[in-house]
């Protein structure tokens, strides 16, 4: 059931399990094609394709964009921790999303 919350923002409900690709997802240099990069899980297809704005390996803002979309398993698991009936009351349930969530992150900025 979708649901239209205006300016474009549509809920999906009810909430049942993810849909995507198990992570995680890691960054791989395209061989065709000078500049763009690969997201890719363990399986043998490709999660997404990302065109780089210079033909150079080391374009940063396709490299920012490829990791950005390679987190999202481990951001989309850390946020879905942090939601209250997720942690509930428990400040060790609460501190160990808050550690994935921090990791996710740093996944997302190509610091791990």
């Amino acid at each position: 059931m979708l649901y239209d919350r205006g300016a474009g923002v549509r809920v999906v409900g009810p909430v049942s399990a993810p849909q995507f690709t198990p992570g995680p997802w890691h960054v791989i240099l395209d061989a065709f094609h000078v500049g763009n990069k690969r997201v890719a899980s363990f399986h043998p297809s490709a999660i997404a394709k990302v065109y780089g704005d210079e033909p150079k390996d080391d374009d940063p803002k396709s490299t920012a964009n490829a990791r950005l979309i390679a987190a999202a398993p481990e951001l989309y698991e850390a946020l879905e921790a942090l939601l209250p009936e997720n942690c509930g009351r428990n400040a060790g349930t609460e501190a160990k999303a808050r550690v994935n969530a921090r990791a996710a992150l740093a996944k997302a900025r190509g610091e791990q």
